[in-house]
């Protein structure tokens, strides 16, 4: 564990709010436990991370609660502590590993009047004008999809020039400052403004496939235009290294805005392009990139090695964990 002290005196030297050191401790933690199987360590920078920062991407409070259930270990305070930012006890039923706790978690009392408590603490911090942009952008964007081709691509780089403008206002519209995905989350606020299926019904075009996918554990609707257009990650390549500091955006959703950008050769960010990070499920990667080319990008952008998502892929088949969140799953 000597080691480990030196990493964190380093640590204490950074702002806590750097999120460039919570997600080199997230990442150590994940190293730890998959790779070397050092359950001690693991949860050693876990608990310093979720102690050190005011917030905390829920996906790894989460993880944190799967693993020390695995191990049979206290689980139940991760769990708690990711109802401050945004999980629901109803989330825990998307945990093939939970199936069996589920229905006892669900129905105690104790843990309902925790999540009450914390609940009005998260819906608190959420800025409600800035959801309900992301919001309307989101839908816009997504019945110009409908439209001539023209027309959408006008549209887009107009959501952008928007887009923009608020980053630098505000920051980037993630998880810290919006919240994550809730169907129902304007009338928890006790705002007036609709609710997202209450924006989907006016549109048939969007009935049959718009969802609000609570289950990724993150609002996607800003990703999502972003991905529709595929040059964003190269026109807001400026800002994502501060937002990314900020803790206002992942970095694995920068990595896989960046690889979206394969999608099209024709969008001016194409050729400035010189490797993958290997996050986005839509993107041919074939055998072009070497594996450690690919780690050191990881690396560089606050990511784990490609053999850690590998593992975690592994004990998610064999043992029912539910590792990756996030759109397509990149987190």
């Amino acid at each position: 564990m000597r080691w480990c002290i030196g990493l964190l005196i380093s640590f204490n030297c950074f702002s806590q709010g750097n999120y460039f050191e919570y997600h080199k401790l997230i990442n150590k933690a994940e190293e730890q436990y998959f790779i070397k199987s050092d359950i001690d360590s693991t949860f050693y920078f876990y608990n310093k991370v979720f102690t050190s920062y005011n917030f905390v991407f829920v996906k790894d409070l989460v993880n944190a609660a799967q693993i020390a259930y695995f191990c049979k270990k206290p689980y139940r305070q991760y769990l708690e502590q990711g109802f401050e930012y945004g999980l629901k006890i109803d989330h825990i039923r998307y945990i093939p590993l939970f199936k069996t706790i589920y229905k006892q978690l669900s129905a105690d009392t104790k843990l309902k009047k925790i999540y009450s408590i914390k609940r009005r603490d998260y819906l608190s911090r959420i800025d409600v004008n800035y959801l309900d942009y992301v919001y309307t952008v989101g839908f816009w964007d997504q019945r110009g999809r409908f439209l001539d081709r023209k027309v959408y691509e006008k549209r887009k780089k107009s959501i952008l020039i928007t887009l923009t403008d608020s980053i630098v206002k505000k920051g980037f519209p993630g998880d810290r400052l919006i919240g994550i995905a809730d169907s129902t989350i304007f009338r928890q606020l006790g705002s007036k403004k609709p609710n997202f299926y209450d924006r989907v019904k006016p549109h048939k075009e969007l009935w049959d496939y718009f969802s609000c996918n609570e289950q990724e554990l993150t609002e996607k609707m800003m990703v999502l235009v972003l991905i529709n257009n595929f040059s964003s990650y190269y026109k807001l390549k400026e800002y994502w290294l501060t937002e990314i500091k900020k803790g206002n955006i992942h970095p694995r959703d920068v990595a896989l805005l960046h690889d979206n950008t394969y999608r099209s050769s024709t969008n001016p960010g194409f050729s400035t392009l010189k490797g993958v990070y290997h996050t986005n499920p839509f993107v041919s990667y074939g055998e072009k990139w070497k594996r450690k080319d690919i780690n050191k990008m990881r690396h560089d952008l606050f990511m784990v090695a490609m053999e850690v998502d590998e593992k975690k892929k592994e004990y998610e088949k064999k043992h029912g964990f539910k590792l990756f969140w996030g759109f397509w799953n990149c987190r």
